[in-house]
């Protein structure tokens, strides 16, 4: 134990000093994995409860962090993952010298592991996963040390490691229970007695989970994500569905086909071989290799190579076993993960890869030690091999982090902005995803207590089916989910209704709501991340004509007749429409739409038949694939035929739309489909009549079918 301390503290210091010396100073940094690190705060420093599926442990841990007198708390909250992240290179480090007895590998294990890019980054911001890798790290500590000496203390805190892995992230631990069972099905643990210690171990190591519903009706910030679900918070079923992440998991994996496996798998290899260079890479393999030839090392009957992948210690490999199988528990699940940030999700499979590769740095040194090397070289040739790859990886990513983490300029940026807000203006949003990023100012900052903060999860929680009966009717049960766009709509209308001399913005969402069609939105001049809402103009209507840009072929639909467009960029860039046709690439086009910029589309229609009709603009590429992604989709709906509108009269009315920088470029075409609402209903919701809409057939067919006809072509830049 005497020797464990000073070896622990060299395993564990050296990377807190670096993560101190990069360590930001902000939640708010120009980096994909801060997305979440304002909720972070908010959470950790007020009590509060975060997004699904919870870290209890981290809000308790990252709020006594909170109150160390910096200038502001984030600093308190970023270094609790500083110290999380360098105890899990220590607890690391410790599990592989109790496996090899040897100090150099294990240092190396270590620190390779704290200066993995990914790794590092996630100790110098405000996030949940140091914490969460600190836990995991210990679980395979205690594994380790059960598998040397059999001490029970050791199995009682790899059951303890695991509750606290659950505290911290319920999944996590769900993933790595089958290791602990493992561990204890081949230690031949059978009596009860021993089984009823190992739980209640787990279950005091769990008990931050408690956390929760004490906290869920306290009065710090409370996630709406809380409130997603349908159920009530605080049941049975919302605890699963919270716990288990289910707003966010879902089905992905069974709904991955597994001819993508391969290419997801290669993904996955790039981006640990970005993060912890192919060196480190190459003695995984050798980990790996060796684990894999369970065969007894008998000394002298092995050359050196041999020596290298044959393992060597006392049979049977546990430790080495549960690593394979825990690296492939914590891979799977996530590989199918389509988001930007993925590779936080591969974090926990890069833990178990560590280990592995320390194993792996175990098996070279031991080959060098036995080699015919001369036996003074032998020593130096060892510590360089173990201390190139953490000095690698060190230089090669220190500017990286260091440019990011101590970059203020966003932090400083949306202060200005939100500063710079107009006097009681009301922001909305649509979920605390984004609000918490606003709120944060006003909550842990205190700034602006002028300004109201709103999210529709609150406003207008999503469709809850124990409320069915009370919300809807008839056939309008089946449709009442996507009705939540009505309940949105008749919160934002109200707001503007009941405040009329307050400003109203929402915060800018790439999926653009469908609810935001029935307003005028407009940049706001201080903030492009706020959207400005006021009431929309009326459509123009006249018994004559109305000119466009853009003119469409006529005769798409027999009722309606689309006229034309006109397309104007909202933002002062390129966007717009032409009245000639203008040669690209080998096409004409009509008009041409900057990606990201916001877009004002109006559409000229002449009437020809009695009814109400509304139009669905799309844009289909080439491919006859209408463009979108990331809940981002091209379409927009509006009444381009009221009831009211005389036949044989004209009406303009317009759409904004902004199509997102992720979508492609090239050559679209704007289309359009036309429906009619008929003279039955689908039943009421919220008291009022849910009508139906027939789809209404094109007078002729394009791209062999009759739904959608083309209006116009267009280059999206």
């Amino acid at each position: 134990m005497r020797r464990s301390v000073p070896f622990y503290a060299a395993a564990s210091l050296p990377p807190l000093l670096v993560y101190g010396l990069t360590r930001a100073t902000t939640w708010a940094l120009d980096s994909l994995y801060t997305i979440d690190s304002a909720e972070m705060v908010l959470a950790a420093v007020t009590l509060g409860i975060d997004h699904p599926p919870g870290h209890p442990l981290y809000l308790l841990l990252a709020h006594c962090f909170s109150l160390l007198p910096f200038s502001v708390p984030d600093e308190g909250v970023i270094l609790c993952s500083s110290v999380a992240a360098a105890a899990a290179s220590g607890l690391l480090a410790s599990a592989v010298r109790t496996r090899t007895g040897n100090d150099l590998a294990a240092l190396s294990c270590g620190w390779a592991f704290a200066f993995t890019l990914v790794i590092w980054f996630h100790a110098t911001i405000a996030e949940v996963y140091a914490v969460q890798l600190a836990c995991v790290a210990g679980f395979y500590a205690a594994i380790a040390h059960w598998v040397s000496d059999r001490h029970p203390a050791a199995l009682i805190l790899s059951w303890f490691a695991l509750g606290l892995t659950a505290s911290a992230n319920v999944l996590l631990s769900a993933l790595l229970a089958p290791v602990a069972l493992y561990v204890v099905w081949r230690s031949r643990i059978h009596s009860p007695r021993q089984l009823a210690n190992l739980l209640a171990s787990f279950s005091v190591g769990a008990s931050a989970l408690l956390y929760i519903p004490i906290r869920l009706n306290g009065d710090g910030f409370i996630s709406d994500f809380v409130f997603l679900s349908g159920h009530e918070p605080g049941s049975l079923r919302w605890a699963i569905w919270y716990f288990s992440a289910e707003e966010f998991t879902a089905t992905k994996l069974t709904t991955t086909p597994l001819s993508s496996f391969p290419s997801l798998i290669t993904a996955y290899t790039g981006s640990f071989l970005e993060n912890a260079s192919p060196f480190m890479a190459i003695l995984v393999l050798l980990g790996v290799y060796s684990t894999m030839r369970s065969v007894t090392h008998e000394k002298g009957g092995d050359s050196a190579w041999q020596r290298v992948i044959a393992p060597s210690g006392p049979k049977p490999y546990h430790f080495e076993i549960a690593l394979l199988l825990g690296f492939i528990l914590t891979l799977i699940p996530v590989l199918p993960y389509d988001v930007a940030d993925r590779e936080v999700f591969y974090m926990p499979s890069f833990l178990h890869l560590a280990l592995l590769g320390g194993v792996g740095i175990w098996r070279l040194l031991d080959t060098i030690r036995s080699s015919t090397f001369p036996d003074a070289a032998k020593p130096w040739a060892g510590r360089l091999i173990a201390a190139l790859i953490p000095i690698y990886l060190l230089a090669s990513h220190y500017g990286t982090v260091q440019a990011v983490a101590s970059d203020r300029s966003e932090y400083e940026t949306r202060k200005d902005r939100f500063t710079a807000l107009p006097k009681g203006a009301i922001v909305t949003t649509t979920d605390d995803g984004r609000a918490t990023r606003w709120k944060y100012w006003q909550t842990v900052l205190g700034m602006r207590q002028d300004v109201s903060i709103e999210t529709m999860g609150r406003l207008a929680p999503r469709y809850q089916p124990e409320q069915t009966d009370a919300q809807a009717t008839g056939a309008a049960r089946e449709i009442a989910p996507s009705l939540n766009v009505a309940d949105r709509l008749r919160v934002l209308k109200g707001l503007l209704a009941a405040h009329p001399d307050r400003p109203l913005f929402t915060i800018l969402d790439d999926r653009l709501p469908p609810e935001l069609d029935h307003f005028r939105v407009r940049r706001a001049d201080f903030d492009p991340r706020l959207l400005r809402l006021s009431t929309k103009p009326p459509p123009e209507t006249s018994p004559g004509p109305l000119a466009s840009t853009i003119s469409a072929d006529t005769d798409h639909f027999a009722p309606v007749d689309i006229i034309g467009l006109d397309i104007r960029s909202l933002d002062g860039g390129m966007s717009r429409g032409f009245p000639n046709t203008v040669p690209l690439q080998w096409r004409v086009i009509s008009g041409i739409i900057q990606r990201s910029e916001f877009v004002e589309i109006d559409v000229v229609a002449m009437k020809r038949e009695p009814g109400q009709y509304f139009a669905e603009l799309v844009f289909v590429d080439e491919d006859m694939r209408i463009a979108g992604g990331r809940g981002f989709t091209a379409a927009r709906s509006l009444e381009i035929a009221p009831e009211a509108l005389r036949v044989g009269h004209y009406l303009r009315d317009r759409i904004t739309i902004k199509i997102p920088a992720f979508i492609p470029n090239g050559h679209h075409t704007v289309a359009v489909a036309l429906n009619r609402v008929s003279s039955g209903q689908r039943g009421t919701y919220r008291g009022k009549a849910v009508k139906q809409m027939d789809a209404v057939p094109a007078t002729r067919q394009w791209a062999g079918q009759a739904r959608y006809q083309p209006l116009a072509r267009i280059w999206i830049e």
